[in-house]
């Protein structure tokens, strides 16, 4: 296949913000857009040629709009709307035969533009004199028309609308520093990601949740530093992390697991401005987990592929700079 795609974009956003009260500042803007795509494809057979043409245009306005009050120096509380939009497009490979007549089995020639609206309200706090700061937060995201791409038999990508989906959750950050050589920082997501409407068009299940997404994660990072003299200081850090389990795919037939592993890293040395000697351990645990469920896309409705992590590994590196 010999494609050539265009895609024209105009836009035209701003922002303004307004103290409402000294403590209250209300912020709204948006971006209007314009875009012009087209597609010309021609695919070459033993008995024949396909040729496609198409264009579309796209407009609209995506708003946001948000809220900050101030509770004294140290804590503040936030709650923010905004909206963000993807122009649509169209559909070209497969063999001589292919359709494109829309359904499970079958790309559309034209998938549409989806739309994604942000919710979130939080708090920030900076705690025990500065030495804490935090910051949790509730959002909710709804995601209309949504596009993925998606294979057929022969291995050959096409873009579809899935459905409708959302995401709702909690997100927590904190950062905190107990003496001038230690810092801990933390974070962890508790998130509700699935599909609320699927579509007939596409063979997607409502339970199947959203690809790539866990539900839950979370990681821990340590660093200590420690001034020895003469310009050398001595370190040691550590993270952990871990990531929940997710699926590859909309599809209800290849809902290839991944995710669900904690892995780590542990490092020390000395450091210059000049150089650094670094010893270090990744993946602690050898964790063996599968963090992508995808290999080669012409064997992927057949066999599993799979993308375990790097096992344990240990070295030493010295690094240089002028």
């Amino acid at each position: 296949e010999v494609r050539d795609d265009g895609l024209e974009e105009a836009a035209v956003f701003g922002e303004v913000s307004y103290d409402l009260t000294p403590s209250l500042t209300l912020t709204a803007g948006g971006r209007f857009y314009i875009f012009d795509y087209d597609a010309v494809s021609d695919v070459a057979f033993r008995t024949g040629q396909r040729h496609f043409e198409g264009a579309r245009r796209t407009t609209g306005f995506s708003p946001k709009l948000g809220l900050d009050y101030r509770a004294g120096d140290h804590v503040s509380v936030y709650a923010l709307i905004s909206q963000g939009h993807r122009t649509g497009g169209f559909n070209t490979a497969g063999p001589q035969s292919q359709a494109f007549a829309g359904g499970p089995s079958n790309p559309a020639r034209e998938y549409e533009g989806d739309t994604l609206w942000n919710y979130e309200v939080g708090a920030k706090a900076l705690l025990w004199d500065g030495r804490v700061q935090a910051r949790v937060a509730a959002f909710a995201a709804d995601w209309r028309n949504i596009q993925s791409d998606q294979f057929l038999r022969n291995g050959l990508s096409y873009a579809v609308n899935v459905g409708d989906g959302d995401n709702r959750g909690v997100e927590i950050e904190a950062n905190w520093k107990p003496t001038i050589d230690l810092e801990i920082r933390a974070n962890a997501l508790l998130a509700d990601p699935r599909i609320t409407r699927p579509s007939a068009a596409f063979n997607s299940r409502g339970d199947a949740g959203l690809p790539g997404v866990p539900s839950v994660s979370a990681n821990v990072n340590m660093a200590w530093r420690k001034p020895i003299g003469r310009g050398l200081n001595g370190f040691v850090e550590g993270s952990l992390a871990y990531v929940g389990a997710s699926r590859l795919t909309f599809d209800a037939e290849r809902r290839y697991r991944m995710g669900d592993y904690v892995t780590g890293r542990i490092s020390t040395g000395f450091e210059t401005e000049r150089w650094a000697v670094v010893a270090f351990v990744e993946n602690p645990f050898n964790t063996a987990a599968n963090t992508f469920s995808f290999g080669d896309p012409f064997r992927l409705p057949e066999a599993l592929a799979t993308t375990p992590l790097r096992p344990r590994t240990v070295g030493i590196t010295l690094r240089l700079s002028r």
